[in-house]
């Protein structure tokens, strides 16, 4: 661990180190996010980063998230997404404290691939550990009562961009662990509830959605 107030610039500004750095260069890998990596540039995506200030605050949420007993993010994927997205992203971040499930997957839900909207939502809201969700239904956003839940349930949830159906399966699969930093930057910024678009494309930043 590097010890408290340890200072390195970073994109002109000033960061606080974090975990396990990059012990080749004993400095924050460039444009990463999470175990022994930087926060990226966001571009405008989170405000609160734009200034030096809410930058080192920035750093100093997600030192302390990384370091909290049991402070991995748990990713849901329903049933509008593809398994295999969910074991992609799983085999990627698992190595970093988090895990990612397909609905079918997913510990404890009563009906499994059967759950309605709401009772996977109240599933999730019920668990002591954060979880985060996927989604490929836009449609999630428009029922009254799946909004309502979601509110209720202070999750944060990723909706992929209407063209990820015409997307083959393995860019898909890329295209979120590429988005990962930025959804986790997300989770550990943002006050949930929160609802993003994730769009098809690297060079696309996150939308936030109203919800």
């Amino acid at each position: 661990m590097v010890a408290a107030g340890s200072q390195r610039p970073y994109c002109g500004r000033s960061c606080s180190r974090f975990g396990q750095t990059d012990r080749r260069n004993d400095k924050c890998a460039d444009g990463r996010f999470g175990h022994r990596w930087a926060i990226p540039r966001f571009a405008g995506c989170l405000p609160s980063v734009s200034s030096a200030g809410g930058f080192r605050q920035a750093c100093n949420a997600v030192r302390g998230h990384a370091a909290a007993e049991g402070g991995g993010v748990n990713v849901f994927f329903d049933n509008c997404t593809a398994p295999l997205l969910a074991t992609s992203l799983d085999g990627f971040i698992s190595h970093f404290g988090h895990r990612a499930f397909h609905i079918k997957d997913v510990p404890a839900l009563p009906n499994g691939r059967d759950s309605a909207d709401e009772d996977w939502i109240s599933h999730l809201k019920a668990q002591q550990t954060v979880w985060v969700f996927v989604t490929g239904d836009g449609r999630v956003l428009k029922n009254p009562a799946t909004r309502s839940a979601l509110r209720s349930a202070g999750l944060h949830g990723f909706v992929l961009a209407p063209s990820y159906q015409k997307t083959p399966p393995h860019q898909l699969a890329s295209t979120i662990i590429w988005k990962w930093p930025e959804m986790e930057a997300v989770t550990n910024l943002v006050a949930p509830p929160s609802i993003h678009e994730l769009p098809i494309g690297r060079g696309s930043k996150l939308r936030s959605l109203p919800l």
